[in-house]
């Protein structure tokens, strides 16, 4: 009888050392898919001059504001379920932002700071802090809280989990952020595409900084003031991009002079989730090499 060696593949190779699901990949695939399909409406609204009503808007503006939590449910919660070692809470973390965001939230900072009566008025660097110490303070405290006392510490078993459970937080929150604009502003479909993937470009690029501090907390030993510093410039992140992308849509700022148009706010959403983002990664990368470093020196 003859014996056969089996033949390991590198991805079997690879699985067996990090039996985690990798969230950066699914976050790339869902808010890639996420700006076509956003920038689809936008045009194919605009190109056939498509004007809805009644119920047939409806239908669409929900279907619309459901594509982000679709996206993560298929290539986030769906593909958890295949990991060897999966993180169990991650719909309980969307869940309990997005319920927490539409109850408490939302409406208490609408009602306490009353930010669309005065903030829109003011100056550049006025609107940044004062959109930063209202409503960014208000989302970044309440993804934090979410994610804390859902999964911390013994949720977070690795870095990468840190990153995953604040994905999960942040699309529960653009969710609600998305249904309140919708309920209350009756926009454009257009306009409501491009609002859907900036709140859910800005909600991820704030989960970003929460979840490297976060990270650090539970794995290393970084200074009192860290967590501090993170929920900080996660709200910074919330009122510079409140500021400049509405001054890039309506004209009150433009690099390009006097000119405005809402894809200059969909750039500009871009280009701040993909910095913050590459920023983040790098930090993370190289806390995981540091590890990495000082396992192997302590090794025998």
């Amino acid at each position: 009888m003859s014996s056969r060696t089996r033949t390991i593949t590198p991805d079997e190779i690879e699985q067996e050392r990090y039996p985690f699901r990798r969230a950066w990949p699914s976050i790339i695939v869902e808010i890639a898919i996420l700006a076509g399909v956003c920038v689809g409406v936008y045009f194919i609204t605009r190109l056939l001059n498509i004007q809805l009503s009644g119920l047939p808007l409806s239908i669409v503006e929900a279907a619309l504001i459901a594509v982000p939590v679709i996206l993560w449910i298929v290539f986030s919660l769906m593909r958890e379920q295949a990991a060897d070692l999966p993180r169990f809470r991650l719909l309980i973390v969307m869940i309990i932002t997005l319920l927490a965001a539409n109850a408490v939230t939302i409406p208490a900072a609408d009602a306490l700071f009353q930010t669309s009566d005065w903030l829109p008025h003011e100056a550049t660097i006025q609107r940044i802090l004062g959109y930063t110490f209202t409503l960014g303070v208000a989302q970044a405290i309440t993804q934090y809280l979410v994610v804390y006392y859902c999964v911390y510490p013994r949720g977070l078993r690795v870095r990468a989990d840190s990153i995953a459970y604040f994905a999960a937080a942040s699309v529960g929150y653009a969710a609600m952020l998305n249904i309140h604009f919708m309920l209350n502003s009756t926009p454009a479909l257009d306009v409501l595409a491009l609002t859907v993937f900036a709140n859910q470009a800005t909600s991820l690029a704030m989960s970003f900084m929460l979840a490297f501090g976060l990270a650090e907390v539970r794995f290393a030993s970084p200074t009192p003031f860290l967590m501090m510093i993170m929920l900080a410039l996660s709200a910074l992140i919330f009122g510079a991009s409140v500021t400049l992308r509405g001054g890039l849509v309506n004209g009150g700022f433009s690099l390009l002079g006097s000119e405005a148009s809402p894809l200059y706010g969909f750039a500009f959403s871009t280009i701040l989730l993909v910095a913050v983002g590459v920023v983040i990664a790098f930090f993370f990368r190289t806390a995981e090499r540091r590890e990495e470093e000082a396992a192997l020196a302590q090794a025998p």
